[in-house]
């Protein structure tokens, strides 16, 4: 295994006095850059980036700094472990290369991903998934999941490739299609939006106009905006209800 710690300029295999149960990133055998977090409850930070200056990708985790020429592997897996933890990943630059991250166990875990298409996993938690001009595939496991899209233009969310992900959102219009579960969907900001809940007993929320059909749900829009109904006659004033979750 190959890894590089605290190194600068072209060093990629170096070690200076690792501290134990801290994380680590090696690239295995297999060629693939293998990202562990702490292996006990201790919430982890992970921040992973590409420098232009050393044209090589840069991991912060907990206290120690990795780095790595993108010729060095050929996949990224991160495993988060136990905990509540925080990832954020901006490397478009890792574009074709598959990255997979691994939430682990924790009440709430945060990744956030711009640039790179991703596969996230959640765990028993509850689990906050966001992408920025990319894709991510997000499995949320159990409890209430939230995924939220932030790119700066108009996309298709379809949560029925992500079954068992509750709560949705965009912030620039597009189309947002829920799954089975009783989601919680919602177009942000002052965008045109299609909103369709599908299965279960879905809420549908917009702050623009917005395009409703709860297909087999029943449906009801949260905030007072235009909507029309696909099933439905326009509405100007939408019924509040009380108690309904919030993303």
């Amino acid at each position: 295994m190959d890894f590089s710690v605290n190194s600068a300029g072209d060093v990629l295999i170096s070690v200076e006095n690792i501290p134990l149960n801290i994380g680590s990133a090696v690239i295995t055998a297999d060629r693939t850059l293998l990202i562990t977090g702490r292996d006990n409850t201790t919430s982890d930070q992970l921040n992973v980036s590409y420098d232009t200056a050393t044209a090589a990708l840069q991991i912060f985790l907990n206290d120690q700094f990795f780095q790595f020429k993108l010729a060095a592997f050929d996949r990224v897996q991160a495993n988060l472990l136990a905990g509540n933890d925080n990832v954020y990943i901006n490397a478009p630059q890792l574009s074709g290369k598959p990255l997979t991250v691994d939430l682990g166990e924790g009440d709430e875990n945060t990744a956030s991903v711009t640039g790179v298409n991703a596969t996230v996993f959640g765990g028993g938690g509850r689990d906050n998934v966001f992408e920025t001009n990319c894709t991510v595939l997000f499995h949320g496991g159990d409890n209430l999941d939230q995924f939220g899209d932030y790119s700066d233009h108009a996309v298709t969310v379809d949560l029925r490739a992500m079954p068992d992900v509750e709560y949705a959102h965009i912030t620039h219009g597009g189309t947002l299609i829920g799954n089975d579960l009783d989601n919680l969907l919602a177009g942000d900001n002052d965008f045109a939006v299609t909103l369709r809940g599908m299965g279960g007993n879905d809420t549908l929320a917009a702050v623009g106009p917005a395009d409703m059909d709860g297909a087999r749900a029943t449906t009801r829009s949260t905030v007072a905006c235009t909507a029309t109904f696909s099933r439905g006659a326009t509405a100007t004033t939408p019924l509040i209800i009380p108690g309904a979750p919030e993303i």
